[in-house]
């Protein structure tokens, strides 16, 4: 994926180099051209380095998507109504990956990659989807904590 990212990045020039007038390129060419492909490399850092963490224990499930959260969310464990760790389609259900808010539906989903999830009903009638590649383990913990929550 980042390698069609880069040569997106890199065909605008190869294009205007194969029709460049003879006199040389345009100085604004330059800047819009090394602004763009600036740009788009950042867009590209950003994804690249996107990761979601999850932490849970008896008091709450705590959650971090870097590099687009400062500080970590918890949702205390008397805030769900109920969860459920189902396998997911990001793009159809949710328009792809990222940070991706639902206002219709009062949902949230948070997702790096993969097509499992952690799906949770909060008592405020909000949705909180979070993304995981660790299905089993996290379903895993999930059963030891309810059993020990009663």
């Amino acid at each position: 994926m980042v390698g069609i990212l880069i040569l997106a990045a890199m065909l605008p020039f190869m294009i205007y180099f194969m029709n460049m007038p003879k006199e040389g390129a345009d100085p604004v060419f330059w800047y819009v051209m090394g602004s763009t492909t600036l740009l788009l490399f950042a867009v590209v850092a950003l994804v690249v380095t996107s990761k979601l963490s999850i932490t849970i224990d008896g008091k709450s499930i705590t959650y971090l998507y870097r590099p687009f959260m400062r500080r970590s969310k918890s949702i205390h464990w008397d805030e769900i109504q109920s969860y459920e760790v189902r396998k997911y389609s990001a793009v159809s259900e949710f328009g792809g990956y990222g940070y991706r808010k639902l206002p219709k539906a009062d949902t949230v989903c948070l997702n790096v990659t993969g097509n499992q999830c952690l799906d949770m009903k909060l008592e405020n009638g909000k949705r909180l989807i979070l993304g995981t590649q660790k299905s089993e383990e996290l379903k895993r913990v999930l059963n030891s904590i309810s059993d020990n929550l009663g």
